[in-house]
């Protein structure tokens, strides 16, 4: 045997027995073995066969338990027809299997259904704890670790896709670099993060933050922007449609790619137009053109000489329900496009079915609205109610019904308080998370703190205990070392002030 101590235990197996076998048809086949059991079987050098049918066939392997089958250089299985079959790996509790290199299975298959053990008691191959990647863990009744760097913690949790992780039971991360965190929660796509129970991600790149937040695909353009939504890495999601939720405590942006906040959104605003006034405006035009008729209709059987001077005044707009201040000297208006129509002195309607009401107001583009004096509407399909440097408000507007329809700021803080709404719930949640992994680290800062036994043969409870920013944790274990120091063992369970409970076992057995 090399000549390769363990620095902490000073005994040189050279000066001992060999190997033993202990049981009926117990069989040690190589040099420092141990076979105990029935039909138990040590094969390789410094192998160790414990239980019934119990196989360790790799050097310095272990196989406790019922048919536990340690078949590869350093693998351990303990557990009722446990199995370790690559190298390094490790395996405990009923038919857990670890078969991938260096990989780690923890956890007892679905005894739910199973009312009784016997002798036929076979291995579950339908919902047992795997681990079949390089260097993957699983943890739990169930959990599966399936490809190379994986982790799966939690009853049935499932890591099926390469560096995926799945933590909470039934969590399942199944696309590359995706990651399930809660109970329930599924990411499916490639770089997808589900963050809180039932969380689902359907979409590439994305997350959903929050109990049965749900992301989905967007297609077409953004709003405003008209970007490309097919440009865009991902999204991020913490709701449902059905199931909105608030961002709260959001800075202001400063970048075209921030958030913004309700503040700005305030300030952006302030230049809304009312198109229920626009209604008013051209029903007073015909209301005041209804009224002029009927006047040149009611004098139709007077003087000739009056009549003119009544159409002069109107012409004029010194008579009639619209009228223009006689005092300064007025351009007539000109509506020199097709089908346009303009008020005022020195109004102008240039484009073609435009508007322009006010003293020097100017619609050139078609379709266009000027409203007030100097206005000028230089955009198609558009109203101005100013010009550059002379812009005005408008005052008194109800609130919009159609999407069509103006918005008055009532309604635009109505809706950007339930965004802060919104903001501030994410905040709490975000909170909520912050504190449970303060407490899980204070829960591991304990169970890291639990005291180790000094001397062969020695073994008692611990008590260990951690805090971590505002959080603390406790861990009680179970420590024993072998009468010659060949193995100890080591099981804790640990709690925390988040009412969060955790447990664990580890095992030492000298190699060499």
């Amino acid at each position: 045997m090399a000549e390769r101590y363990n620095p902490y235990n000073k005994i040189s197996g050279k000066d001992y027995g060999s190997s033993a076998a202990i049981g009926f048809g117990a069989y040690a086949y190589s040099p420092f073995t141990l076979a105990l059991g029935s039909h138990a079987k040590a094969s390789a050098s410094s192998a160790t066969a414990i239980g019934p049918e119990a196989l360790s066939s790799g050097n310095t392997s272990l196989a406790i338990g019922r048919q536990a089958a340690a078949i590869a250089d350093f693998a351990q299985a303990i557990g009722n027809v446990a199995a370790a079959t690559n190298k390094g790996t490790l395996a405990i509790g009923h038919s857990a299997t670890a078969t991938g290199f260096r990989s780690i299975a923890i956890g007892s298959a679905n005894i739910k259904n199973v009312s009784t053990i016997d002798q036929d008691v076979k291995f579950q191959s339908e919902d047992n704890t795997l681990s079949s990647g390089e260097d993957a863990i699983a943890m739990g009744s169930g959990a599966q670790a399936a490809k190379d760097y994986t982790l799966a913690l939690g009853a049935f949790s499932k890591a099926l896709a390469l560096d995926s992780m799945a933590i909470g039971k039934n969590a399942q991360a199944i696309a590359d670099n995706a990651i399930a965190i809660g109970n329930g929660a599924s990411a499916t796509k490639t770089g997808g993060t589900a963050l809180g129970m039932n969380a689902r991600v359907l979409t590439e790149n994305s997350i959903a933050l929050g109990i049965n937040s749900v992301t989905s695909s967007a297609l077409g353009d953004a709003y405003l922007t008209k970007q490309p939504l097919s440009s865009v890495r991902g999204v991020v999601s913490i709701g449902t449609p059905e199931q909105l939720r608030r961002i709260q405590n959001v800075a202001d942006g400063a970048q075209d790619s921030d958030a913004a906040t309700v503040a700005q959104l305030k300030a952006a605003t302030s230049s809304v137009i009312n198109t229920g006034q626009l209604d008013n405006i051209l029903s007073l035009a015909k209301d005041y053109t209804d009224h002029k008729i009927s006047q040149v209709t009611t004098v139709s059987n007077q003087n000739p000489a009056n009549i003119s001077n009544d159409i002069n005044k109107l012409n004029n707009g010194s008579a009639g329900m619209f009228q223009v201040n006689q005092n300064e000297t007025t351009t007539a208006p000109q509506p020199s496009a097709p089908g346009s129509v303009a008020g005022g002195s020195g109004a102008v309607a240039s484009g073609n079915h435009s508007t322009a009401i006010g003293n020097h107001a100017q619609a050139r583009a078609e379709n266009s609205v000027a409203l007030g004096e100097s206005s000028v509407a230089t955009r198609n399909n558009s109203v101005s109610i100013g010009s550059v440097g002379h812009e005005r408000q408008i005052s008194n507007v109800a609130a919009g019904v159609a999407d069509t329809d103006a918005v008055n700021v009532s309604q635009m803080n109505h809706a950007l308080n339930k965004i802060g709404h919104n903001i501030s719930h994410l905040n709490r949640k975000i909170n909520d998370i912050e504190d449970n992994s303060n407490a899980a680290i204070a829960s591991a800062i304990a169970m890291a703190n639990l005291p180790q036994p000094m001397n062969a043969g020695d073994g008692g409870l611990t008590m260990g205990f951690g805090t971590h920013r505002g959080e603390s944790g406790y861990a009680v274990g179970y420590s024993v070392a072998s009468n010659k120091g060949s193995w100890v063992f080591k099981a804790a369970a640990t709690g925390n002030t988040q009412g969060k409970f955790g447990a664990g076992a580890g095992e030492f057995i000298k190699l060499h």
